[in-house]
């Protein structure tokens, strides 16, 4: 389920580039990935399940399923992505990526926000992504929920909003916290 909870914490406090930490408090989990000069944090719920966290490459995903199920087609799903500026392989990617937002383009603080809805099947689903620089990243951030009676939109809206704000990092080593568990990618 959660990455806290499935991987093994590393013994000594020195943290590499794709390591990701994570620190759980009451009904959430802040995780952070330490990237080439420095680490990204945010916030996640702790019924968030991880589907997937690859953060030994310029471009480090994490993702995660927030409810639904997948196989029925009525997943709420979450990707996170950041970019290394500094290689050519990220930056590429980050412009890819960014060329092809799409909708209508506000703000919430530093964040880029585009708006959009597509229906898959059946389902019309609204996506909300997002970009801004954090550290020595770029770093995307991508929510889409379906359309139904259980789905509120201004539900989802705020719980991006609030995920956005979560979002902070520095360039530097990162210090380790108390009761933190550190994963090192295989």
């Amino acid at each position: 389920m959660l990455l806290a909870r499935t991987a093994a914490g590393l013994a000594d406090d020195v943290t590499k580039d794709g390591d990701v930490a994570s620190l759980a408090s009451g009904k959430t989990v802040e995780f952070s990935i330490i990237t080439a000069l420095g680490w990204v944090r945010f916030t996640a719920a702790d019924d968030w399940a991880v589907a997937s966290m690859d953060t030994k490459k310029p471009v480090k995903t994490a993702m995660f399923t927030v409810s639904g199920d997948p196989s029925a087609g009525n997943v709420t799903a979450l990707g996170i992505i950041l970019f290394d500026i500094a290689s050519k392989d990220g930056s590429g990617a980050y412009s890819t990526a960014h060329g092809h937002a799409t909708g209508q383009k506000t703000s919430l603080g530093a964040w880029e926000v585009f708006k959009s809805e597509r229906k898959q099947g059946n389902t019309t689903y609204s996506f909300r992504t997002a970009f801004r620089d954090i550290a020595d990243v770029h770093v995307s951030v991508r929510l889409a929920w379906p359309h139904s009676s259980t789905t509120s939109d201004s539900t989802m809206e705020q719980n991006f909003a609030n995920l956005l704000k979560s979002f902070t990092g520095e360039v530097g080593s990162y210090q380790r916290r108390q009761d933190e568990l550190v994963r090192r990618p295989d």
